[in-house]
């Protein structure tokens, strides 16, 4: 018999305890879904780019794999922007740079942590169109399989490496305590 698990179930649990973690450390944090709402990636990011978020966090979950996956934004090859508006699919353009070395500080902190970890980029929605610095998690099992993924101290170790991370460079965030 094979298990089926929304991925909203485990990734509203896991921004839940990411929440709790960040705001221990000092940060103040928005969840742009704190229920079973559904919102397209254009929403997020808007809403995100309104509130002038000092970092955007998107995580997902997946049942094939092990340990994490970070991605920050691949964007389009493009000339640059002209005038005053930038392109929304190479907002990410001006913050890319701060937003791998959350990315790598993300990848550490999982490894310290004990989990597999890769790092890449990806054309990925809405990482692309937000402005401020930007990373998407993406939790897979470990090695107990895919009970892991709703495991409280699964989620809590990979809740607690994301926020040291984020908490390691927050001088690079232009986020005060």
């Amino acid at each position: 018999m094979t298990e089926t698990l929304p991925e909203k179930d485990v990734t509203l649990g896991l921004a839940r305890l990411l929440r709790h973690e960040l705001e221990i450390r000092g940060f103040a944090v928005t969840l742009l879904r704190d229920g079973d709402t559904t919102s397209t990636p254009d929403q997020r990011a808007a809403t995100a780019n309104v509130a002038h978020a000092g970092i955007y966090i998107s995580l997902h979950a997946v049942s094939q794999g092990s340990g994490a996956r970070v991605y920050t934004a691949l964007l389009p090859v493009e000339g640059t922007s002209k005038g005053v508006f930038h392109a929304w699919n190479a907002a990410q353009a001006a913050a890319l740079p701060v937003s791998r070395i959350v990315s790598a500080a993300i990848a550490a902190e999982m490894q310290k942590k004990e989990f597999p970890v890769q790092a890449s980029s990806a054309s990925l929605r809405p990482l692309n169109h937000v402005f401020m610095p930007a990373v998407a998690v993406e939790l897979a099992p470990g090695a107990d399989g895919i009970a892991d993924l709703t495991s409280a101290n699964y989620q809590q170790r990979a809740a607690s490496a994301i926020a040291d991370a984020v908490l390691s460079v927050r001088d690079r965030l232009g986020v005060q305590p």
